[in-house]
């Protein structure tokens, strides 16, 4: 209140020395500190404390910001009442503390300025023994696929015989911007360490949310900040789910590995256009009986209803291949959403950049799929252009359409030796822009090295997957069955692939 007055007999001066100078009335300097404790119940570093609160009356006005999530006790005591009297704020609890422990009342962002809204984080330490703990334990969350570091994530530290996913932890924190995580102050004792992304704030992790955990016990006071790595759960279906590719085709998936003698639509058993993993199938929608299908797989069943106007989806043709640039003597890969009847040679046409006829060779891969190679000789960019009608499918034809490719001759490609004499075991290999990966090679257990041939000039990043099963892709983990997700290792290349260039790199992988 001091500089407001003296601000007010300066002003009332100048106002008499001149009354022609006007000038706007100001709150003066603003409060860029935030509120200070000027008494504390317990003193900070207290023991023996047996009480079940505590107090503290700070230096000028208050409020109090969402004392639910921003006041927590380490470790918890339960519920906690924040409540406040003027410039004093109590916190309580009913549960009795537990003898020989350190408590951490923390306060992150809760004291607020009254009119500036400054705020900090606080602390108070007191314990119900002889001593305070003086243990800690640090690490950093980061995602298991992306390697990115995650902030915002919950951590706890809970009895070895605790399950995570149903109880509270002793101990608890959230990373911060930067990933990192810290306990203080803790009781010498071994701990499970648990982290998940609390996306719905109930403070339990849920069989969605991205989860993280050490395989082992953690030893606290270890100088070796550990790295947590989370996870997407595999998401939970129900054991047989359908989607449809209109007009002609369904896609069957099942929790288990899939029998196609024992699946059943309308009562026929169903016809395999194509088999994705050992639980996913592509069949063919047999003929229309109604708007109703009904899929059988043994003891399950599923109604898939679809409309009379979803069943005149047109008939889609897709192409295959991840860009519109082809090499030679590659096959150019299309397929559709529907059972191929036929492919009409004299409704399809290949043709150069010059408008010369291209010859081609046109052969079926699958019930829905075929390829186009085109003469390998071809040096020019081309078009691929389909009549209408030149697919026709068990229920629907196509529009015409039309794909623009550019050839791209030996001399415009590279050529990459990845030697990588720290990956033990077997690793899928991908180069990748833009987290897309453009291309992909498996190093066996015995390789040291693996090798790209003809690709695209251009700055790629390395991606390595630990494949321990040996699926040949990247697994999560799980948390029941305690399997963490798959190791995942990033590279830069030091050099940019330019045409016609051989270059070979050693990996150097950043954890």
């Amino acid at each position: 209140m001091a500089r407001y007055t003296l601000f007010l007999i300066a002003f009332f001066g100048l106002l008499v020395s001149s009354c022609a100078d006007v000038m706007p009335l100001t709150g003066g300097d603003e409060d860029e500190f935030a509120p200070k404790t000027v008494e504390q119940s317990p003193e900070q570093g207290m023991t023996y404390f047996s009480g079940n609160e505590v107090r503290l009356t700070f230096d000028e006005n208050i409020v109090i910001n969402d004392a639910l999530s921003t006041v927590t006790m380490n470790p918890s005591v339960g519920k906690l009442t924040t409540e406040k009297k003027n410039r004093t704020v109590t916190v309580s609890w009913e549960e009795p503390l537990s003898p020989n422990t350190t408590y951490i009342l923390q306060f992150n962002g809760t004291i607020r300025d009254l009119n500036e809204a400054n705020d900090s984080i606080m602390q108070v330490i007191f314990a119900t023994g002889a001593d305070i703990d003086s243990l800690e334990l640090e690490g950093r969350a980061v995602n298991a696929y992306s390697n990115q570091v995650m902030s915002q994530v919950s951590v706890g530290l809970y009895a070895p015989e605790a399950d995570p996913m149903t109880e509270k932890p002793l101990y608890a924190t959230r990373s911060t911007a930067t990933g990192s995580f810290r306990f203080s102050y803790l009781k010498k004792a071994p701990y499970q360490l648990f982290a998940f992304l609390d996306q719905n704030k109930d403070q339990l992790p849920q069989a969605t949310e991205i989860v993280g955990f050490s395989s082992e016990t953690v030893v606290v006071g270890d100088s070796t900040p550990l790295v947590l790595s989370l996870f997407s759960p595999s998401p939970v279906r129900n054991k047989l789910k359908v989607d449809a590719q209109l007009p002609g085709l369904f896609t069957v998936h099942h929790l288990e590995q899939l029998d196609p003698e024992k699946l059943f639509i309308n009562g026929s058993k169903a016809q395999v256009v194509r088999r994705y993993t050992d639980d996913s199938l592509q069949v063919e929608i047999p003929e229309r009986i109604g708007s109703i299908y009904e899929l059988v797989y043994g003891e399950d069943t599923l109604r898939k209803p679809i409309t009379e106007k979803e069943l005149q989806t047109p008939l889609r043709i897709r192409a295959k291949n991840p860009s519109a640039k082809w090499k030679q003597g590659d096959s150019l890969f299309f397929e559709v959403n529907d059972v191929i009847s036929e492919v009409k040679r004299n409704e399809l046409n290949v043709v150069s950049s010059k408008g010369n006829q291209v010859a081609y060779s046109l052969i079926p891969t699958g019930k829905n799929q075929w390829c186009i190679i085109p003469d390998a000789k071809m040096s020019q960019s081309f078009s691929i252009h389909f009549n209408k009608a030149a697919v026709v499918g068990m229920h629907a034809v196509n529009d015409s359409l039309t794909f623009n490719y550019a050839t791209l001759l030996p001399a415009d490609l590279s050529v990459l030796k990845l030697n990588c004499p720290d990956l033990d075991g077997q690793w899928v290999i991908e180069l990748i822009q833009n987290e897309k990966a453009l291309y992909s090679a498996v190093k066996s257990e015995s390789a040291k090295a693996v090798v790209f041939t003809e690709l695209e000039p251009g700055q790629y990043s390395v991606r390595c997957i630990c494949d321990s099963n040996k699926n040949g892709k990247w697994d999560t983990g799980n948390v029941t069955e305690k399997t963490q997700a798959e190791q995942v290792l990033r590279y830069t290349l030091t050099q940019k692939l330019r045409a016609n260039w051989e270059v070979e790199e050693t990996l150097k992988l950043q954890p």
